[in-house]
């Protein structure tokens, strides 16, 4: 019986250590993508693409059964994200300012 629970224990921690890689490799790879290369996405779509990114993260987050490193992770992707769309609007605002300014 002791031995049944150790293996199912040990079961448990590499399924936990394989979501929890997973987890951490996609979130470099949102950052990244985020960060880096954000201005060789479809301007049109630049946006849309990060709210529902912050759409399926914000969906999981409250969920009793994730595991804090993961629910950690996952509040710095968050993070990155809304300072990115803030980025982007307080952009807009400044280049729309300077559009109008221009046109008077």
């Amino acid at each position: 019986h002791f031995e049944e629970s150790v293996i199912l224990f040990n079961s448990e921690m590499d399924l936990f250590e394989a979501k929890r890689m997973v987890f951490l490799a996609w979130a470099e790879v949102v950052e990244v993508a985020i960060i880096e290369v954000y201005t060789l996405l479809r301007p049109d779509g630049r946006e849309a693409l990060l709210y529902d990114i912050l759409e399926s993260l914000l969906d999981r987050l409250p969920k009793p059964d994730l595991l804090l490193p993961i629910a950690t992770r996952m509040s710095g992707v968050v993070t990155v994200l809304l300072a990115k769309l803030r980025e982007q609007s307080l952009t807009r605002d400044v280049m729309g300012g300077v559009y109008k300014h221009r046109l008077s």
